[in-house]
């Protein structure tokens, strides 16, 4: 148990990996871990496990929609500072 507090705390992004090749684990203690430290994908494979595939899927879902909005406001923000910068050397008319 104290080393997927471990990996969870300085390591989440092996969590999945590491369950889905393990199972040497209780899976209520490791989802109650993984959504502690926000894992969303080793969650979403813990909460299928426990069969509650309409929750594994919202949550994967809901995870994408929020990648994609700090995608958009990233590029957006590119964009505007890339548009300024043209701008202020006299490249954008």
């Amino acid at each position: 148990q104290t080393y997927l507090v471990l990996m969870a705390k300085y390591h989440p992004e092996l969590m999945y990996q590491h369950l889905s090749t393990h199972d040497d684990y209780r899976v209520e203690d490791c989802l109650r871990l993984c959504q502690e430290f926000h894992i969303a994908d080793a969650s979403a494979y813990l909460l299928e496990r426990m069969g509650n595939v309409m929750s594994a899927l919202q949550l994967m879902l809901q995870t994408l929609e929020a990648r994609l909005m700090t995608l958009k406001r990233v590029i957006r923000s590119t964009g505007a500072d890339t548009s300024s910068s043209q701008w202020r050397a006299g490249r954008v008319s």
